[in-house]
């Protein structure tokens, strides 16, 4: 009876830590024609347009990089580093240049003539990634509980998360055209005042979440 009764206790409390996770999408918006196909034999070129909305945390920004661009740019570096530690594809390379912006451009046949271009002089890739639409902000949740004592008194709490986006665009380098689009979050929350730790893991949670939703499709995670 003793055992069983450990066991039942086991359980139980398995069963309230499994109650208390909840499903989060950190990719979201995604735009799907068609599939990256045998990853692990193909060539990447990783380029970026140069744009970010600061909608919060600008402080921790300027502290932690001098512009925008040295921002992307260490943005970029480490999804290359962490996609090749994780051999995501057979090579990976970038190309920072502005000129790629032109690939998120308003359609017209002057654009249109550029993208072909650009595209076309890629002899060595098989597939371009293109980041873009950088945001960073944060989310604030907020939590009630009950003090049980002799008042009863109901004690209000608020957790401050740093949230960092970026959109990513996959084009087919030989069909010159767009097959894949979506949307990367990584967010993480403030301890201990420690505004600069939770940047640097929110911004690691967005790559990597890139990373495995490019690799084997994963959206959601239970947190």
């Amino acid at each position: 009876m003793k055992k069983l009764s450990l066991f039942s206790i086991s359980i139980l409390s398995l069963l309230l830590f499994t109650s208390c996770l909840q499903t989060k999408y950190y990719i979201n918006n995604v735009i799907k024609t068609s599939d990256i196909k045998n990853t692990e034999s193909k060539s990447v070129l990783v380029t970026v347009t140069n744009n970010i909305e600061i909608d919060n945390f600008e402080n921790t920004f300027d502290k932690n990089y001098e512009s925008q661009e040295l921002f992307i740019a260490s943005y970029v570096n480490d999804f290359l580093a962490k996609g090749n530690s994780e051999r995501l594809f057979a090579n990976l390379d970038k190309n920072l240049d502005s000129k790629w912006s032109v690939l998120t451009r308003a359609y017209d046949p002057q654009t249109y003539a550029q993208k072909e271009s650009l595209l076309g002089s890629l002899k060595d890739h098989d597939y371009l990634i293109h980041f873009t639409n950088f945001k960073v902000s944060n989310r604030i949740d907020y939590m009630s509980s009950t003090d049980i004592g002799v008042s009863n008194v109901d004690e209000d709490s608020a957790e401050e998360f740093c949230v960092i986006k970026a959109k990513v665009i996959v084009y087919d380098v030989k069909s010159k055209t767009q097959i894949l689009e979506f949307m990367t979050i990584g967010e993480s929350n403030v301890f201990l005042l420690d505004f600069s730790g939770a940047f640097r893991e929110a911004k690691s949670k967005s790559v990597q979440h890139a990373i495995n939703f490019l690799k084997s499709g994963t959206r959601k995670y239970e947190i």
